[in-house]
This record gives C-alpha cells, sequence and structure tokens, in this order.
C-alpha cells in the first residue's frame, strides 16, 4: 500500500463518514432547540390557563355568592317595586 492509496481511502471513505457526522450533529442541536422553544411555548400556554383558571374561579364564587344570597332576592324585590304601574284611573269605580 503506497501513500497514494492511502490517500485515496482517506479521501473516499474518512471525509464523506466525517461530513456525514457534521452534518447529523448540527441537524439533531437544531432538533434540541426547537424542542426547547416548543417546551417554552408550552409552559406559557400552561400558565396562561392557570392564570384564567383562577380568574374564572373567582369569578364563579361571585357569582354563586349572589345567586345564594338572601339580599339578592331583597334586591329583585325593591327592583320590582321600581317598576312603573299603570296609573289608577279615576272614576273607574263610579258606577
Amino acid at each position: 500500500m503506497n501513500p497514494g492509496d492511502v490517500l485515496a481511502i482517506v479521501m473516499t471513505v474518512l471525509l464523506p463518514v466525517a461530513l456525514l457526522l457534521y452534518i447529523a450533529r448540527r441537524y439533531f442541536a437544531l432538533k434540541e432547540k426547537r424542542l426547547e422553544v416548543d417546551a417554552m411555548l408550552a409552559a406559557e400556554k400552561a400558565a396562561q390557563y392557570v392564570s384564567q383558571s383562577k380568574e374564572m374561579e373567582q369569578r364563579l364564587r361571585v357569582l354563586e355568592k349572589i345567586v345564594t344570597d338572601e339580599g339578592a332576592q331583597t334586591a329583585g324585590q325593591i327592583e320590582a317595586l321600581r317598576e312603573p304601574r299603570a296609573p289608577a284611573r279615576i272614576g273607574a269605580d263610579v258606577g
């Protein structure tokens, strides 16, 4: 085996293998970065859902309090008294 043969083997075998390894490493690094970004977005969405969930839970508690509060019934009765009634006609009983 002369030096030319060794150089030919290096050029035909080792160089493409090294190139493929470099491309594979870059590809997997890119995939890892994409997964990190996706994980960050998912965590952000989860935090938003938790925030919205807590807000909705607070609103629901307020509504439950309003519905079960007897003061709400009293307020409804007061509002019913505020509704305008038809005026009584004068002389309607005269007959």
